[in-house]
């Protein structure tokens, strides 16, 4: 009965260190299982960041850009608008300049006129 009892003992440890070692296995491969895992959504994040990074910057220069195309046609119209401003100022100075010309020459002829009358008066 003792050996009868040792082989079931001897079996039944055996049994148990090839559970045991079963159980370590299995975390073993399931913790490195877990970390390619990890690595493999770190790798798959990374990428989407990436892309995320990417559509980031390019939405950034399209909205540079839309403001700058904006603020160009905004400045033209500006620019546009203060060239006829100014000629508009040339011009009145001009026809002011023109209208007193005219007024001179108008009261010119008539003081000469009015002056060779004086004159005439005089001699007659």
């Amino acid at each position: 009965q003792r050996a009868v009892a040792r082989m079931m003992n001897r079996a039944l440890a055996g049994a148990w260190d090839l559970w045991t070692d079963q159980v370590v296995r299995i975390k073993k491969l399931r913790q490195l299982m877990g970390k390619t895992v990890q690595r493999w959504k770190n790798v798959i994040v990374g990428r989407c960041f990436s892309k995320l990074y990417v559509e980031l910057v390019s939405t950034r220069k399209a909205k540079k850009a839309a403001k700058m195309w904006l603020h160009r046609y905004l400045a033209m119209g500006w620019r546009s608008w203060l060239f006829a401003a100014a000629q508009n100022k040339r011009l009145r100075l001009v026809a002011a300049k023109v209208v007193a010309r005219w007024k001179n020459g108008l009261l010119s002829s008539v003081w000469t006129k009015w002056d060779s009358s004086v004159a005439e008066t005089k001699r007659l």
